[in-house]
């Protein structure tokens, strides 16, 4: 399952119950210095009282944003199973006021970019890219 920002602050008020058990939760993008997502989406599961260890973080890092996007894409194909790439139940995402899903942004590079599953933005921030939407069931 992949988070993107502001939904996980939404839902993180609501009362889930499931098996949490079978989930790996990843965040559909993220503002890297300040791990806003993250921290969204730890708060989450935190209410639902879900275990600390289904997530996995975007890793904080001076590095490049393509660098670590290229880090994260690696450790979603190592941890979400598919045939070909990684293979989502679910994504649960937003539609910003600007037209942009996951900080893509209409007819930007990155939603042009069909050869990375996460892409580096300009200003600290990845997200993931249509492959990696295309691979949700």
């Amino acid at each position: 399952i992949a988070f993107a920002g502001g939904v996980a602050s939404v839902l993180g008020k609501t009362k889930c119950r499931s098996e949490f058990r079978s989930w790996r939760v990843f965040a559909a993008e993220e503002f890297i210095k300040e791990k806003k997502v993250s921290g969204e989406i730890t708060q989450m599961l935190t209410t639902w009282g879900a275990q600390a260890e289904i997530f996995r973080p975007v890793e904080a890092s001076d590095k490049p944003a393509d660098d670590i996007a290229a880090a994260y894409a690696q450790d979603i194909s190592t941890d979400v199973d598919g045939d070909i790439d990684p293979e989502f139940d679910m994504m649960v995402l937003k539609l910003d006021n600007d037209n942009s899903v996951c900080q893509l942004k209409p007819n930007s590079d990155a939603v042009k970019n069909r050869d990375v599953l996460v892409a580096g933005l300009e200003g600290g921030m990845i997200t993931a890219t249509i492959p990696l939407l295309d691979a949700c069931k």
